[in-house]
């Protein structure tokens, strides 16, 4: 059966640059083999959308083949239309694998013990899921299940080790009791103060980084997540990070500039007491050759 035209439209997105994209596939001996079969659309498969179900080992194999041999013959067409046409086959199939797996990711959300609200860590899961989804080999002869569940815990329990080896210890004196944080309190709002100094009153920023800025770190008492700010400005959360590395790029070759300034004029303000020290040496040494050369007049 030839794949419905109202698929294609509905999975159609823009391809820009198609020229230089460069399109991912695991690659199979059956693309060769059976291309023709895998080409057709079959009614029989799961669609994506409605209950979940649990994929047979044959409909979870038709799957991941339909779904590479898409991304196989994009990456081989010249033309634009056509490599629309077989990435939007693509994403129809992938659509499917991810919308009755879902639960994989959901699981390991919510059986994990991972010292964080599950709803924090949602987006990782499902990140870790797509990215399970373009990395399965179906040849390798395991179920998807397997190889899933072990990349979605690797992700999720690494940047959980990466977050507490970053946090900070209370502050503990020396006779077990904890230290008096206010000094520490005034500190940090002193540099939230500078940060938002930073941020606020840099001309190379615009206003919609400063906006993404404050979100992100909640200055000026707002904030919110990464996702929610991708959201609220209808761009992608890879964007979002992309504009906040940029956002850093900036203040620094502002700091650097404002350090390298004070430099120049720590420098200059050490000539200068050094010229004063040297004209004060001179009217001293002046001043005692004037006393002697009156008290030799007296004489």
């Amino acid at each position: 059966m030839k794949f419905p035209e109202g698929l294609i439209k509905e999975y159609s997105r823009p391809v820009p640059n198609w020229k230089l994209l460069e399109i991912s596939f695991i690659d199979s001996t059956s693309f060769e083999v059976a291309g023709r079969e895998l080409d057709s659309f079959s009614n029989a498969l799961p669609e994506p959308y409605g209950d979940r179900v649990v994929f047979s080992k044959k409909e979870e194999y038709e799957l991941f083949l339909k779904f590479n041999y898409a991304k196989y013959r994009a990456s081989l067409i010249s033309t634009q239309r056509f490599v629309k046409i077989w990435l939007s086959k693509a994403a129809y199939y992938k659509a499917t694998i991810t919308h009755h797996n879902l639960g994989l990711a959901y699981r390991q959300v919510y059986t994990l013990k991972l010292g964080v609200p599950p709803e924090e860590v949602e987006d990782e899961a499902l990140f870790a899921l797509n990215r399970a989804i373009d990395k399965f080999d179906v040849d390798m002869g395991f179920r998807f299940s397997t190889f899933a569940t072990k990349v979605i815990y690797s992700e999720l329990t690494t940047n959980r080790r990466d977050t507490r080896k970053h946090a900070h210890a209370p502050l503990v004196s020396e006779n077990g009791y904890y230290a008096d944080t206010r000094h520490n309190d005034e500190r940090a709002a002193s540099a939230r103060m500078d940060i938002e100094d930073m941020v606020f009153n840099n001309p190379g920023l615009s206003d919609r980084e400063r906006l993404i800025i404050s979100k992100l770190f909640w200055l000026k008492g707002e904030g919110c997540r990464p996702t929610d700010v991708a959201r609220e400005l209808d761009i992608s959360k890879q964007r979002v990070d992309q504009i906040k590395k940029s956002i850093f790029k900036k203040i620094r070759e502002e700091y650097e500039q404002i350090a390298g300034d004070e430099v120049i004029l720590r420098r200059r303000h050490k000539r200068t007491r050094k010229q004063i020290e040297r004209a004060r040496g001179e009217s001293a040494k002046n001043m005692r050759v004037m006393k002697a050369e009156e008290a030799l007049q007296l004489v």
